[in-house]
């Protein structure tokens, strides 16, 4: 009788222990609220880390020293995607691809360079949980076409840990994000001249990815280009009269040409149209320069223009569509404006005494080029790429409108 009650007084203590445990971890405290808050406060750290920066020292003042990442636990493991992610050797063996890689990749920034996506990468890897953006450029070159593999790898390993930032994030707020998108950025594969297979190769491989192609006012794309040449290739980019550098490029001019400027001839790599009429083809040099026809290539994936003007005005209706294209599960935050100046990017003087006006007189020659260059290339988006039911816009009247001032010189509102 003794041992019968002492089992029952042991186990109403057991119950009553469970019970305060219970409470103790489900109701609210003023403990429990101040955890919350602070592991959003400490969260900035994932953002410096997504952001490619190191963590800012008013962040780790918070507890004195960076925090240990605690292991996810419960429903948060299986969206955790280093758990979704097998190993290298699974994918390539002996520098070749032996296994479809083709989920591992949602979407992919792929041109035009100076024409915003270094801001759109900037702005998915820091203000975006939802998306896994890779830090640096990993582009698909010539034949060695198993490197983009191994390097979206490597990349997708890396951002592993910042997965868990954003989860401990969402486990704070007491929302579950269901899945992670992943993605990369390489602008200049799009009009690769060494390898005008490239991009078929891209989407070979990647074929259920995504694409977002940023383009721009011809002139300004030039002007832009030429200047960033000039200063981080200085001394070595020797063009001093932009007027050189009309017509096709060459290694010397270092991708920055007229024809470079002439988007839809790189669009038309996708065969995303028809390619019969003779409108259409007097419209597209590319087919009398003795390259494959565009229409042999047949490549799959959804495409996204984004004019560059979109993304300065980021207005709701914009970040709405991007989210759609992109099978976001979450509304996308406001694009942070621009905070940089052009001393900021460009500090050092000596570089910058090369920098070109484009609107003065002596450059008219090269802006009368690329003035047609943009009259072809919008009418072609306009009439034949925009008919594919594989190309999206967003917002189809306003993005016909910025089309639309490529047909004039912005130098003659200056």
């Amino acid at each position: 009788m003794i041992r019968r009650k002492s089992f029952v007084s042991i186990s109403m203590a057991l119950a009553v222990c469970l019970v305060i445990y219970m409470a103790m971890e489900y109701l609210p405290s003023e403990e429990k609220v101040v955890e919350s808050e602070l592991s959003i406060v400490t969260d900035h750290s994932s953002n410096a880390a997504k952001a490619g920066l190191s963590t800012p020292d008013w962040v780790l003042e918070e507890g004195g020293e960076e925090e240990e990442e605690p292991k996810e636990e419960g429903p948060y493991t299986p969206n955790d995607p280093s758990a979704q992610f097998p190993p290298l050797s699974k994918f390539v063996q002996n520098q070749e691809i032996i296994s479809d890689v083709s989920s591992l990749l949602d979407f992919y920034i792929i041109g035009f360079p100076k024409c915003g996506t270094t801001a759109l990468k900037n702005y998915f890897a820091r203000d975006v949980d939802e998306v896994l953006m890779g830090s640096s450029e990993i582009c698909l070159w010539k034949n060695n076409h198993y490197r983009i593999i191994a390097n979206l790898a490597s990349e997708l390993h890396d951002m592993k840990e910042t997965s868990k930032h954003a989860l401990q994030r969402q486990k704070a707020e007491r929302t579950v994000m269901t899945s992670f998108k992943r993605a990369i950025k390489c602008p200049n594969i799009i009009f690769d001249d060494e390898c005008p297979d490239c991009i078929k190769r891209t989407t070979d491989i990647f074929h259920k990815t995504s694409l977002i192609v940023a383009l721009r006012h011809p002139i300004d794309f030039f002007r832009s280009y030429y200047n960033f040449r000039h200063y981080h290739k200085y001394p070595n980019f020797q063009f001093d009269d932009p007027n050189e550098l009309i017509g096709p490029c060459s290694d010397e001019t270092m991708s920055v040409c007229t024809d470079h400027a002439r988007f839809h001839e790189y669009l038309a790599k996708f065969g995303k149209t028809n390619m019969t009429s003779t409108e259409e083809l007097n419209l597209l040099k590319i087919l009398t320069k003795g390259k494959k026809h565009p229409k042999d290539y047949e490549i799959p994936s959804k495409i996204l223009l984004v004019e560059q003007g979109q993304m300065i005005d980021d207005t709701e209706l914009f970040r709405q569509d991007l989210k759609r294209f992109l099978n976001l599960q979450y509304d996308l935050p406001p694009m942070e404006p621009p905070t940089r100046t052009s001393l900021d990017k460009f500090p050092d003087a000596k570089k910058r005494e090369g920098f070109i006006d484009i609107c003065e007189e002596k450059h008219k020659d090269v802006r009368a080029e690329l003035l047609q260059n943009g009259k072809d290339a919008a009418q072609w988006i306009r009439e034949f790429f925009m008919a594919s039911e594989d190309v999206f816009v967003s917002s189809r009247d306003d993005f016909l409108e910025r089309l639309k001032s490529w047909e004039v010189d912005p130098c003659d509102h200056v």
